[in-house]
């Protein structure tokens, strides 16, 4: 849920990004996987709905793609590693693919469904809605990087206790500052 906090407009101003893709994928190696879906799903709604006042509608919304996002990302980890698979970082060293998987299917689902409702939205080609949100070297540099975040998240948790969550919020306002900064110089006008 503080991971949720750290949002920002994308450079088209209308769609998010958010820095708790680095704990989604951490929790995706700590928890067993319906906990880690229901938690991803009442982050984001209730941090849509208390922290951010966004409607019930869009709430809703936010917290089904994010969690159709993530099943994605698990099936896709499932299906590579096998169900008799470790959980935690033994999961890093024994399924490489498995482990690397969410770096592109959660950002791919997720931007899709996004990108998708905002063509629907405004009545635009489904292209230039993601080109206008999503359609820049940075956001996925930024995902890449939240990912290896979060998967370092995943072995501090391990090897120190979860007091390491706090730490990893440090690193989030860095990552959304510079992120702030990106889109401020890349804003995209409106057609």
């Amino acid at each position: 849920l503080a991971a949720e906090g750290f949002w920002l407009p994308s450079p088209g101003r209308r769609s998010m990004v958010s820095m708790s893709l680095c704990a989604n994928i951490a929790v995706l190696f700590v928890l067993p996987i319906p906990y880690a879906l229901t938690i991803a799903a009442l982050s984001v709604g209730l941090s849509d709905l208390l922290l951010h006042r966004r409607g019930l509608i869009r709430a809703v919304f936010n917290s089904a793609q994010t969690t159709i996002a993530l099943a994605g990302a698990v099936a896709v980890m499932a299906c590579l590693r096998g169900s008799s698979a470790p959980g935690g970082s033994q999961v890093m060293l024994l399924h490489p693919l498995a482990t690397l998987a969410p770096l592109v299917i959660f950002p791919a689902v997720n931007v899709l469904i996004v990108s998708g409702i905002l063509a629907i939205e405004k009545g635009q080609r489904f292209g230039f809605a993601w080109r206008e949100n999503y359609g820049f070297w940075y956001h996925y540099l930024s995902c890449a990087m939240l990912f290896f975040v979060g998967l370092g998240l995943v072995i501090a948790v391990e090897s120190i206790g979860y007091i390491c969550g706090l730490v990893s919020l440090l690193i989030l306002v860095c990552f959304r500052e510079t992120y702030r900064l990106f889109t401020r110089a890349h804003r995209v006008q409106p057609h």
